[in-house]
């Protein structure tokens, strides 16, 4: 199944074999270019809708979806807003434009929810500068400063 802002059903674009470049958006990743696509019909539910249904609590979220970044923070405002998790996420603005969004839409979605964005490689650079980057988001409550988070990148 995949996680998107609606109930129902969704078709996934995928490459056998390279399984990670799967996306039910358009699949137009640089790197898998010219390879034969699939498609499968899949279940679709949106991450407010799975929290409830299992009683879960989510403190962590890693979202790499190859330009449907959008579609899953679609179905999340209620996570995003009661759990208050920490979110590492891909926003690769070339992917996101390709399926009617942009980083810079992404990552709006998380200032309106009370949320610190930050590059998730270099705090120093504007979150969504690189195309082909990824943003760490922390709930504003937490207080975590892009001098910590400098710190604890240079640590590891």
């Amino acid at each position: 199944g995949v996680a998107t802002n609606r109930e129902g059903h969704e078709n996934i674009n995928f490459i056998e074999g390279n399984e990670e470049y799967s996306t039910i958006g358009v699949l137009s990743h640089p790197s898998v270019s010219g390879e034969t696509t699939d498609t499968q019909q899949v279940n679709a539910a949106t991450l407010d809708s799975l929290t409830r249904k299992h009683g879960l609590d989510p403190g962590f979220l890693k979202v790499d979806v190859e330009g449907a970044e959008h579609l899953v923070f679609g179905g999340a405002s209620e996570v995003l807003r009661d759990h208050r998790p920490v979110v590492l996420s891909e926003v690769c603005d070339p992917l996101l434009r390709k399926n009617s969004s942009s980083a810079a839409s992404v990552i709006a979605l998380f200032e309106a929810a009370s949320y610190d964005v930050y590059d998730a490689e270099n705090p120093d650079r504007a979150p969504g500068d690189d195309p082909y980057g990824n943003v760490i988001c922390f709930p504003k409550e937490s207080k975590i400063t892009r001098g910590a988070l400098k710190r604890a990148l240079a640590k590891v």
